[in-house]
């Protein structure tokens, strides 16, 4: 019988406690339910902030980009033009080698064909 008491005392008290439960939980939802939405407001005006900020920034790094692009221009043609100087050394140093070489090479042929002509103490011509 203990048990069965209990039992309905318990339903008693859950029977009144319920629904004040509920009401609680019922602020308790709408509490929170007004809190995310302004959340999500206060998330929404802060964005859009944001947005109009990265709009700026966009902007100015637009601004910016040209400058940037003349000096990559300007730095493409340094390039060229320095390998075009460095061929262009390379070239004229191959060419002056070459020459070079085809004197050497010229003075040692006229040297063996042509004849040394040596004078004695007399002023004859000997021919060696």
């Amino acid at each position: 019988m203990h048990v069965e008491q209990l039992i309905v005392s318990l339903k008693d008290v859950s029977e009144l406690l319920l629904p004040t439960l509920g009401a609680a939980v019922l602020l308790f939802l709408i509490f929170f339910i007004r809190k995310c939405s302004a959340f999500v407001i206060e998330a929404t005006k802060r964005i859009q902030q944001l947005e109009t900020t990265v709009n700026d920034i966009n902007l100015s790094l637009d601004k910016a980009q040209a400058p940037l692009d003349t000096v990559v221009k300007y730095s493409d043609s340094l390039d060229k033009f320095h390998d075009s100087a460095t061929d262009a050394m390379h070239q004229a140093s191959q060419y002056v080698v070459n020459k070079v070489e085809d004197l050497k090479s010229h003075l040692k042929k006229e040297d063996t064909v042509q004849e040394v002509t040596v004078l004695n103490n007399e002023g004859e011509e000997i021919h060696e």
